[in-house]
């Protein structure tokens, strides 16, 4: 049986693209981390754990908290498909560590390749990327045509127009931001900052890439012109921030000292959240053990 380790809390947070009006999505006993948002904008997947890691999904309002795990041992890093109607994730199922794809209307489950984690589709929702040890491979949907695009990679973000992948490496000595053709031809750096700048994600038009960095003394998020330039710290506030994941619509974030369970009947966001937020990013309360180790063989 595969468990993964939790540490201190962690908790899902919006924010509007500037970094105003910050609010907490969760802040129940267990940390919440690695979030994902729907093509439509209305719900989030994300993982969460105590014992066991756990991926769920909870509309983007708070509400209705369901778990879409596909096992009782550990599932993450989830990821929908461009329609919808699709997770992919990370999981361990029935002796077998790797991506899986998971039909959310009917249940049913693939397995798309052996080990791996952090998947990512392509807009046209035909092929899936995702890291394995330091490389990153593109595999197509229905499992077939497992292709390695890079041996120095991992965390893997699509272009919107499916033409770029953004992902991270530290081929250079340290974590940097790169971003790649789709075939995995014209590597640039794009951070080239001696900090660690990790988990790009793309705006909605692909013109900027937010990402985490702790260049200012601790995790940060940050947002750059797609080539790079005009780095701005977003979140300014000594709590660690990291995996950001851009919406659909605008950057939100203001974590909540009141607990709350990870429950379906207890919504975890107030009242005047208003419904157009494009970026979620995860905030870490406190410093977390969950997949560092992964993070650190890659």
């Amino acid at each position: 049986m595969k468990k993964g380790v939790v540490g201190k809390r962690e908790n899902i947070v919006l924010m509007n693209p500037d970094g105003s009006n910050q609010v907490g999505l969760t802040n129940g006993p267990c940390s919440n981390f690695f979030p994902t948002w729907s093509p439509d904008g209305t719900r989030i997947a994300f993982t969460s754990g105590c014992e066991t890691i756990q991926a769920y999904i909870i509309n983007a309002d708070g509400s209705n908290v369901v778990n879409i795990s596909i096992s009782e041992d550990d599932n993450g890093w989830p990821a929908w498909s461009p329609d919808g109607e699709k997770i992919a994730l990370r999981a361990y199922k029935d002796g077998i560590s790797g991506i899986f794809v998971m039909d959310i209307k009917t249940g049913s489950v693939a397995n798309l390749a052996k080990a791996g984690f952090d998947p990512s589709w392509s807009p046209d929702g035909t092929k899936i990327a995702f890291s394995r040890g330091k490389g990153i491979g593109v595999i197509n949907a229905d499992g077939t045509g497992l292709g390695w695009i890079t041996d120095q990679g991992s965390y893997p973000a699509w272009s919107p127009d499916g033409k770029k992948i953004a992902f991270c490496s530290e081929k250079s000595g340290n974590w940097e931001i790169y971003v790649m053709d789709a075939d995995g031809s014209n590597q640039v750096n794009l951070t080239n900052n001696p900090a660690h700048d990790m988990d790009p994600t793309w705006s909605p038009d692909g013109t900027r890439i937010a990402f985490d960095s702790d260049r200012d003394g601790n995790n940060e998020i940050y947002v750059m012109n797609a080539d790079g330039s005009n780095a701005v710290n977003l979140t300014n506030n000594p709590a660690s921030d990291r995996d950001p994941d851009w919406c659909c619509q605008l950057l939100i974030v203001k974590p909540s000292d009141t607990p709350s369970p990870l429950a379906k009947e207890e919504p975890f966001l107030t009242e005047g959240y208003a419904a157009i937020v494009v970026l979620i990013i995860f905030v870490i309360v406190a410093a977390f053990i969950l997949f560092k180790k992964t993070r650190k063989q890659i």
